[in-house]
């Protein structure tokens, strides 16, 4: 357990300890192997967006079926992410975002995901996570409400509406909002004769992003690449990223005891694969 909080805590310290080697600076796109940078930087940081944000909002991958009005539970996990971290030919958006240019071939990324059940079949839950070798990380809210549960064989549906900001990076802001309908079944099956049953829920998951990034850097580095905002009420800012995110997966109840894994897929980003273990009561 120690070794799951010690990056979360991390996550808050000070600048001055925050010196990690995949740290995302949006300063350092200015600059190419020591040259300034050529090439369509803007394209570049537009990608960097787009799979930050559809990365780091993805660990809510939850069942259709809710935790119910007295329900509640709390799982850790990991997320790969499989990134194109190096091209054959200009540097890519992770190649220009690290200081030394030279980005892991992976990301893995830490999560804390909690939900309570309310009336009505609704629940709320929020969700951290630690971009891992990095400073930084994000925290995600979100509420989803059942239209259809529990009546097999019909199968259980479910919409949620979330929210999701980068934190610790000082020269990004950027916020994601997902909207999301998950179609799902719940079925139990026996380990032996007279013991208690488990659940399997393998479930469903179609969404819609909405991706904003604002570079808070100098404004030298913004005239030398061209980056501007991405969303909001600027003039010079392009449009909200717009994407839409498919997840699947399952999860296993046995008891309190719960196992969650999902895989998560965005055009144009990254295939991510996550795993998480927790309990549910």
């Amino acid at each position: 357990m120690r070794a799951v909080l010690v990056p979360f805590l991390l996550m808050f310290a000070s600048p001055a300890l925050a010196a990690w080697p995949s740290d995302v600076s949006i300063s350092s796109m200015a600059t190419s192997n020591g040259q300034p940078a050529s090439g369509t930087v803007m394209n570049d940081f537009r990608d960097l967006s787009r799979e930050l944000g559809s990365g780091l909002s993805s660990y809510p991958a939850l069942p259709a079926n809710t935790t119910g009005i007295d329900g509640f539970d709390v799982a850790i996990g990991n997320t790969f992410w499989f990134i194109d971290a190096y091209g054959d030919g200009e540097p890519t958006e992770w190649e220009r975002s690290h200081p030394e240019n030279a980005p892991p071939s992976f990301q893995m990324s830490p999560s804390l995901v909690v939900r309570k059940g309310l009336p009505l079949s609704t629940e709320v839950g929020m969700a951290t996570s630690w971009f891992a070798g990095s400073g930084q990380g994000a925290i995600s809210g979100f509420a989803r409400v059942a239209l259809l549960e529990g009546h097999l064989p019909w199968p259980s549906v479910a919409l949620q509406a979330g929210y999701t900001g980068y934190v610790g990076n000082d020269e990004l802001k950027l916020g994601v909002m997902d909207l999301s309908a998950t179609l799902g079944t719940t079925v139990p099956f026996k380990r032996s004769t007279n013991v208690t049953q488990s659940h399997f829920s393998p479930f469903l998951t179609v969404g819609v992003l909405r991706i904003r990034s604002q570079p808070t850097v100098d404004q030298s580095v913004l005239d030398t690449t061209g980056i501007v905002p991405i969303g909001g009420s600027d003039q010079n800012s392009e449009a909200q990223i717009t994407a839409v995110r498919l997840q699947g997966g399952f999860q296993v109840n046995s008891g309190a005891a719960l196992l969650r894994m999902n895989a998560a897929w965005t055009p144009s980003a990254s295939l991510l694969f996550g795993a998480s273990a927790g309990v549910g009561f």
